[in-house]
């Protein structure tokens, strides 16, 4: 089950960020019809977001304990962002490509952020030892 749950995990953050680095790159560089190209400041922030998702995505598919635990911390990060969005005090309106309402969008940002941690946090990952010479 351990590994069926870490595989998943490891499969989405590769979605997120493929998509995510795709569709940035596509709307930044071609634009697409009725959305807006951003900032530079919130394409660089956005991009490097998405890699961060696919390089931790293949850390948790090749089982690195280094990439299970800094997927704690950025997904802690991501849910402290989206509670001070919800609480009114962060507002970001530099979103690349909107195909889901915002508010919606954060809420399952949220609350998938917030089951990794919990997910991640019971589960330990075997790192992979180099034996004593």
């Amino acid at each position: 089950m351990r590994k069926i749950v870490l595989i998943t995990i490891g499969v989405i953050e590769i979605l997120i960020g493929t998509v995510t680095l795709i569709g940035c790159f596509a709307v930044q560089t071609w634009g697409l019809p009725g959305v807006s190209v951003k900032p530079e400041n919130v394409y660089i922030f956005v991009m490097a977001s998405a890699g961060v998702s696919f390089i931790l995505g293949i850390g948790i598919l090749l089982g690195r304990e280094w990439a299970r635990k800094f997927l704690i911390i950025f997904s802690g990060y991501i849910v402290l962002t989206k509670l001070l969005i919800f609480s009114g005090l962060l507002s970001f309106t530099g979103q690349i490509m909107i195909m889901v309402p915002v508010r919606i969008k954060d809420l399952i940002s949220l609350i998938y952020h917030a089951l990794l941690i919990i997910i991640l946090a019971c589960i330990r990952q075997k790192a992979r030892q180099v034996p004593d010479e």
